[in-house]
C-alpha cells in the first residue's frame, strides 16, 4: 500500500533526474560526436515525423469531418456562431491536437525506443557501449529525446492545420460560412498564452514519452521475456503521464 502511493511520486523523481541528467552530460560532452549525434536525430525525426504524416492526416481529416457536422449542426439549433467556433477551435488547439498526436507518437516511436533499448540491454550492447567509453545519455537517449520532440510539435501542428481546413471546408459547403469569416474568427482566438499552451504540451508530451520509453528500455534485466514488459510498462506509463499532463497544463491555463 504504501509502495503503491509512494511510486508515482518516485517515478516522476526518476524522470526529471533523467532528463537533467542527459542535458548535462550533452552539454559535457557537446564537442563529442556532433555529427553522429545529428545523424541520429535526422532519423527520428524522419520515422517520427515524416514516416507519421498520412496516419496524421487521416486521424485529422476524421475528427475535422465529425466536428464540421457536430458545429453546423451547432449553428443552426444555436445561433451563436462564435461561442462555437470559440469552443471547437480551443478543443481542437488545446487539447484534440496535443492528445491525439501524443498518442500516435506514442504507439509508433515510443514503443520502438523502448524495443531498441531493451534490446540492447538484453544482447549486452550497453555494456559494451560503456566499456568502449559511449556516453549513454548522449548517443543513445539525447537524440531520440530532441528528435521526437521535434517532431512531436510539428506532428501536432500539422494536426491542427488539417483539422480546421477540413472542419472549415465542410461549414462552408454545409452551412454557408465563408472561409474568410470563419479564418477570421480563428484568427481572433489565437492569443499568446494559447500558442505558448500549445507548445509547451506538446514539448512536454515528447519530452515525456522519449524519456519514459527510455527509462523502461534500459531498466530491464537481459532477458528475453522482459522485452514485451519493457514495452507494455512505456506504453502504459507514458500515456498515463500524457494525460495527467494534459490536464495539469488545462487546469493551469484556465486559470489564468
Amino acid at each position: 500500500m504504501i509502495r503503491a502511493f509512494v511510486y508515482p511520486f518516485a517515478f516522476v523523481i526518476q524522470i526529471i533526474r533523467v532528463f537533467f541528467l542527459t542535458l548535462w552530460e550533452v552539454w559535457k560532452n557537446r564537442e563529442k560526436g556532433k555529427a553522429l549525434v545529428f545523424e541520429e536525430v535526422i532519423k527520428q525525426v524522419y520515422f517520427t515525423g515524416v514516416q507519421a504524416f498520412w496516419l496524421i492526416s487521416m486521424f485529422a481529416a476524421i475528427i475535422g469531418l465529425g466536428a464540421g457536422i457536430q458545429i453546423s449542426f451547432l449553428l443552426s439549433s444555436v445561433g451563436n456562431p462564435e461561442l462555437v467556433d470559440k469552443v471547437f477551435f480551443r478543443s481542437v488547439i488545446l487539447e484534440l491536437a496535443p492528445l491525439t498526436t501524443a498518442i500516435i507518437v506514442l504507439g509508433r516511436s515510443g514503443s520502438a525506443v523502448a524495443v531498441e533499448l531493451a534490446t540492447l540491454v538484453y544482447n549486452e550492447e550497453i555494456n559494451t557501449y560503456r566499456a568502449l567509453g559511449i556516453n549513454i545519455f548522449r548517443f543513445l537517449i539525447y537524440p531520440r529525446l530532441l528528435g521526437i520532440t521535434f517532431a512531436t510539435i510539428v506532428l501536432s501542428v500539422y494536426f491542427a492545420v488539417i483539422t480546421i481546413s477540413v472542419e472549415a471546408l465542410l461549414i462552408y459547403f454545409q452551412a454557408g460560412v465563408p472561409l474568410p469569416i470563419y479564418l477570421g474568427r480563428i484568427q481572433d482566438e489565437l492569443s499568446l498564452s494559447m500558442l505558448a499552451s500549445f507548445i509547451i504540451k506538446n514539448m512536454g508530451n515528447g519530452i515525456l514519452i522519449t524519456t519514459i520509453c527510455c527509462i523502461k528500455g534500459l531498466e530491464i534485466i537481459p532477458s528475453l521475456t522482459e522485452i514485451p514488459r519493457a514495452v507494455s510498462r512505456a506504453m502504459v506509463h507514458s500515456l498515463f503521464a500524457v494525460i495527467v499532463f494534459s490536464a495539469v497544463m488545462a487546469m493551469f491555463l484556465y486559470m489564468l
